[in-house]
């Protein structure tokens, strides 16, 4: 599988009745850096494996909508937005972020990552 169609599977990907995501999509090598409105953090096997299974337990659904998806080499750019069911509300599907990422694949796993995000709820804002 080429590094785009391998990206696009994980995006479609059901996170949620996955608990395999991680290991299925990812090499035990990756270095993800994430960069929120929370701050930065960077992210390694065992750690995005953790924030996985967290997600698990927060929404009853999660999926990502991709409008653009790059790819140039073996690195792949994603533009996405993510929408959640929540557990206590799971009739309504709000989006909750918006992201970019750069993805880098290498034998059919992602190995590194870059990645922004802002939240959904983020006011617009227009210059002067």
């Amino acid at each position: 599988m080429g590094p785009k169609k391998l990206i696009k599977a994980f995006y479609n990907a059901h996170v949620i009745e996955d608990p395999d995501i991680v290991s299925r999509f990812f090499g035990k090598e990756i270095i993800l850096t994430w960069h929120s409105s929370e701050g930065c953090v960077t992210m390694g096997f065992d750690a995005l494996d953790q924030f996985f299974k967290e997600i698990n337990k927060t929404y009853a659904d999660l999926r990502a909508e991709v409008t653009h998806i790059i790819k140039e080499d073996h690195h792949v750019a994603v533009r996405s937005t993510y929408y959640a069911r929540t557990i206590e509300n799971p009739d309504e599907e709000l989006a909750i972020s918006h992201f970019m990422a750069i993805w880098e694949v290498s034998d059919n796993k992602i190995i590194k990552g870059s990645m922004m995000s802002q939240p959904a709820s983020a006011p617009m804002w227009h210059p002067g």
